[in-house]
This record gives structure tokens, sequence and C-alpha cells, in this order.
């Protein structure tokens, strides 16, 4: 069952509790409720340390304290110190798993406990079967380590800026599946405590201010009891068949919709066009994330969703940039016709958040796309006055995958002559390292 709420108001939309929930519901049953119960607090990482001073032979014992907390066995995991390696701690998973850790973190204690934990929770998750798990992402990751004991940790620290050799979805996605926000961690932190029994735990007060308001709002609106009961027959999974997926996308709930809607986008077979109407029902939600999954689902659909463009259309409009950016994405992969690609380019050109998720879908349909050439070009002299480098190189990107002489468009479009040479080396220096 789904969290009930009283009175007070809940801190997160529908959706993302729902999404949240879901992963938490993994979880507890992947490491069993009596675990998660019973599994202590950790408030001071300095526990795991065995010196103040931290040096590379330090780190296995580190690890060693840190997976007794959270249950798992590392005996076959190497952690070693990045030598002039990456800022942030990375993992790599497959057939020879190991944990790269920047020289930098032995001179933080805390840093290095908490990054340590989130890296054992990514080895401890990969003996799940990868099958079953809500994703591939970070967020379960990131719970994992919080049901771990972590809560403090998670809830306190900038382990946000972690990497690892798998790419979390950035553009397929627009949803932002990567790492979880400080108001999510609050949620997911009441999550434990109401699993736990804990109705004013003393933990809870030392998280962050901005985790700290979440997780209070979250304690008033659940009950006073939460079993989190996992129930598969019920809650939207890769185990759903075509005709509970059906119902949930039409519930007056919107976690059901939300869990729904994603499965639908995950399947490749041609049932999803069944799908289409409940879909065009969810894109009228108020829920924003419901919205986003609707026209993501749509979008994986395609050409079958032709019925579904006039509501994508509407939301070319919306005032949230990424909702109308979505639409737009969708409405490619539906019809890429010359009118469209001309609608994705105005986005483009006008929604700044957007520039970067719809820079990069306009480059997949390469010459075809041209109509948006234009609005690439004034989008880029904006970004140019902003320095704003990661959309600079989307953009040129971009118009150098749509346009086949990229020059004439510029030279066609922008007046500035300042402007106007130094787009052409910058795409004369693209042309150079593609011919290398």
């Amino acid at each position: 069952m789904l969290f009930g709420f009283g009175k007070a108001k809940p801190p997160l939309t529908a959706s993302r509790r729902g999404q949240i929930e879901l992963r938490m519901r993994y979880l507890v049953d992947r490491l069993t409720l009596p675990v998660v119960q019973q599994t202590a607090i950790v408030t001071d990482p300095a526990v795991f340390l065995p010196a103040d001073s931290l040096t590379a032979e330090d780190l296995p014992t580190v690890a060693q304290r840190i997976a007794k907390q959270l249950q798992v066995d590392v005996s076959g995991l190497p952690i070693e110190v990045a030598d002039g390696g990456p800022d942030a701690a990375v993992h790599q998973i497959g057939d020879a798993p190991k944990v790269r850790v920047p020289q930098a973190a032995l001179s933080d204690g805390p840093r290095l406990v908490t990054t340590l934990a989130h890296e054992v929770s990514h080895y401890r998750l990969r003996q799940f079967d990868s099958r079953e798990m809500p994703d591939q992402g970070q967020w379960l990751t990131e719970l994992a380590t919080l049901c771990g004991g972590f809560v403090v940790a998670v809830c306190n620290s900038s382990v946000k800026e972690s990497c690892c050799s798998t790419p979390a979805p950035t553009i397929k996605s627009l949803r932002s599946l990567g790492y979880l926000t400080s108001a999510d961690l609050g949620y997911a932190a009441a999550c434990l405590a109401r699993l736990r029994n804990e109705t004013d735990p003393a933990w809870g007060k030392l998280l962050r201010a901005d985790a700290q308001v979440t997780f209070k709002q979250a304690m008033k609106s659940m009950p006073a009891a939460c079993t989190m009961i996992i129930d598969a027959t019920t809650i939207p999974g890769p185990q759903s068949s075509l005709q509970q997926l059906a119902e949930q996308m039409v519930s007056s709930n919107e976690s059901y919709q939300f869990l729904a809607a994603e499965q639908v986008a995950n399947r490749t077979d041609e049932s999803r066009e069944a799908f289409v109407p409940a879909l065009i029902q969810m894109l009228r939600s108020r829920d924003e994330q419901v919205v986003l999954v609707a026209a993501e689902a749509l979008r994986t659909i395609g050409p079958a969703a032709q019925s579904a463009a006039p509501a994508l259309e509407h939301l070319l409009t919306h005032r949230v940039d990424m909702i109308a950016a979505s639409a737009g994405i969708a409405l490619m992969a539906i019809d890429p016709n010359e009118i469209v690609f001309e609608h994705v380019g105005d986005l483009l050109e006008n929604r700044w958040s957007a520039a970067i998720p719809l820079s990069a879908a306009l480059a997949e349909y390469g010459e075809q796309a041209a109509p948006a050439g234009p609005s690439i070009c004034r989008r880029l002299v904006t970004a140019l006055r902003r320095t704003e480098d990661e959309i600079i190189d989307s953009l040129a990107g971009c118009l150098h995958s749509v346009s086949a002489a990229p020059m004439e468009v510029i030279e066609a479009t922008i007046s500035n002559e300042e402007i106007l040479e130094w787009m052409k080396g910058y795409l004369a220096s693209m042309d150079d390292v593609a011919a290398e």
C-alpha cells in the first residue's frame, strides 16, 4: 500500500513520493524489514576511522568497517587511491568491480566515510537481479546507503559530486533520474523513521536544515505506523501485466499513474499503442512529473502515438521549460516534419533551461532538422554572451549535425562580425576533430 496522508500537506508531489516509495519497497524486500529496523543509525562517521590522519593503507580498514555496518562482504572489492585521477570517487562495475578514491578524500574523514558507504552500496546492489531493479541510476544507491544506517551522512553530504563509470540518463529522460534532492532525501528519511517505528528519532535533529524541513513535514503527514507492505500485484513494476498497467494508468493515484507510464516507456512491444489514450489523459495532469513521464512514454511509442499530437502541441507553450521541451521531443518522434522542427527550434531559442536536451534531440535527426538551424544560431549567440560552455558545445554540435552547410546558416542568421568569426572558427575546429 502507498503511504497515506493526514491533514498536513505532503512535502513532494504524489509521483515523486511514489518513485521514492517504490525504491524503498524494493530495498525493504531485498534487505528485509527486520534488518532495516535493527540496523544502527550512524551519527558520527569518526567511528569508522582508525586515525585522524588517513593514508591509502587505511582504506581497506575503513571500507571493512563500513561494509560491516551495511552487512555486505567486500573482500573481493579492490579499493584504491586514484593518483591524478578524478575529483570524485568512481566505482567500476562488471566482471572486475573496484572503487577508486581521490587523494583529497583522505584529508576529509566524514567525506571519505560517506563516499565509501555510497560506493559499497553500489557493490551491494549489483548482487541483486538487475532486471528487477526500479532503475539503474543513483537513486537506489543513495536510498540503500540511507537504509544501511547512513541516513544522516547521506542527507548532510555532497555525495552527489561522486561519479561512476556508467553514465546516468540525462537527455533521453527529462525527469533527471540522477541523484536525489534534499527534499527527496528528507522524505526518504521520514519513510525510514516510520519503518523503524520511530515517531521522533534523535537522529532526525541532526539532518541538514533543507532535508530536515521535508523530514518534519513528511513525519506529520504520514500515518503514525507504516509497515510498507510490498505487494507486487498492485504496484506498477516490470512484472505487471498489460491489464494491470492499463488499470493503474487511469487510477486516481498519481503515483500509480507515474509508475505505470514509466513501465510503458520501458517496453518495446507493439502493445504500447493501446496505452496512448490513457497517456493523453495524463498529459492534462496537474502533477508535472506525471506529465513528463507521459510525454516520454509517447516519445518511445513514436508514430503510433499520432493521436497524441494535438495534446502535445498544446504543451509547447507550457510555463515549465522541461514540459514544453519534452512535448517537442515527443512530437519529433511521432511526426518529424518541417513544422515540428520549427516549433522545437522556437523552444530551443526561448527556453534556456531546456537548451541541452532540445539540442541533443534535434541533433539525432541530422539534416532532417534543418528548419531549426536559424533558431540554433540565435540561441548560440545568447550562450556565447552568457559564456555557458556546456550549452555552447551542445548547440554548436547540434548546428553541425543538422546543417549540410552550417557556415551558410550562420552567415544568413548572424550579423555581429565578432561572433560570426568565432562561430566559423569553432565549427571549423569541429571539422578538424572529426577528420582526425
